[in-house]
C-alpha cells in the first residue's frame, strides 16, 4: 500500500497547501488491478467499517 501525500496530510501546513491546490486533505484515491470486485469491497469494508 502507498499513502500518497501521506507528509503533507500530517501536517497543518500539508493540508493547506493541498487545499491550496484544490485537493481535499481527506480525499482517496483508489487505483485496482485485475482484482475481483468483491475482494475490493471486502478489503474497503474491513479497512473503513
Amino acid at each position: 500500500m502507498y499513502l500518497a501525500h501521506y507528509d503533507q496530510v500530517c501536517r497543518p501546513t500539508g493540508r493547506a497547501e493541498l487545499r491550496k491546490c484544490g485537493l481535499e486533505p481527506d480525499l482517496m484515491r483508489l487505483s485496482v488491478g485485475t482484482e475481483k470486485a468483491e475482494a475490493i469491497c471486502e478489503v474497503l469494508e474491513e479497512a473503513l467499517g
